[in-house]
C-alpha cells in the first residue's frame, strides 16, 4: 500500500487517489494525525518538507518504511509510482527468500516441508534465481539435463511439485502461463 501524507484538504489530494486506485494499487491520502493507523505500508510519500521528521519517526515506531518527499507537482503519481516499485521489487524478494528456503529434508515453504525429488529442487532453484517467466526448453535443458525432453514432460514436473505445495499449505508455487513460461507465485 502506498501512504501519502498531506495536511492541506485538496482535491489534489482525491485526485492522486482516484488515479492510484484506476492502476489498481491500494493507497490511502491522509494527514498527520491518523498516519499511526494505516501502517504498516510499503512506501510512504509526503507531500511537505515539514511533515518529513514526524512520518519518518511514525514509521520507524511501526513498520520501517521508506519515506520520501515529493512535492506536489503534474509529474507527482509518476514519482510516487516509480519510488513504489523499487521498494515493491525489493519486498517481493525478501519474501522469496523469507518462504522460500532448502532444507535436507526438502523445501520449506510458508512454513511447511515438501519433500521434493532432485529435478523438482533444480525446478525451483532455476525459478528462484530468475524474475521473470522460464520458458519451458530452459527447465528441460538446464533441469532435466536434457534439452530434447517435452514439453509434457516439464508440464508433469511442475504439475506435481504444485500438487505437494497445495496439500501441504493451500498455496502453487508456480505460476504457468501460456506461451510465456513458468514463475514463481
Amino acid at each position: 500500500m502506498i501512504l501519502i501524507v498531506d495536511n492541506t484538504v485538496r482535491k489534489f489530494r482525491v485526485s492522486v487517489r482516484e488515479k492510484l486506485h484506476s492502476l489498481c494499487i491500494p493507497c490511502a491520502v491522509s494527514h498527520l494525525d491518523y498516519i499511526d493507523i494505516l501502517f504498516p505500508a510499503t512506501f510512504c510519500a509526503v507531500t511537505e518538507r515539514y511533515l518529513y521528521e514526524d512520518t519518518v519517526f511514525m514509521s520507524r515506531m511501526h513498520s520501517r518504511t521508506p519515506v520520501k518527499v515529493i512535492e506536489e507537482s503534474p509529474t507527482f503519481v509518476e514519482e510516487v509510482l516509480e519510488h513504489y516499485n523499487v521498494f515493491h521489487e525489493a519486498m517481493v524478494e525478501k519474501a522469496k527468500e523469507r518462504y522460500i528456503t532448502f532444507s535436507e529434508r526438502g523445501l520449506l515453504y510458508y512454513g511447511k516441508y515438501i519433500s521434493l525429488t532432485k529435478t523438482e529442487k533444480r525446478i525451483i532453484n532455476l525459478l528462484v534465481d530468475s524474475k521473470d517467466y522460464v520458458i519451458w526448453e530452459k527447465v528441460s535443458g538446464y533441469c532435466l539435463k536434457d534439452p530434447k525432453v517435452s514439453k509434457g514432460t516439464v508440464a508433469v514436473h511442475i504439475s506435481n511439485i504444485n500438487k505437494k505445495t497445495i496439500a501441504a499449505t493451500g498455496r502453487e508455487i508456480i505460476e504457468c502461463r501460456r506461451y510465456e513460461g513458468y514463475k514463481l507465485n
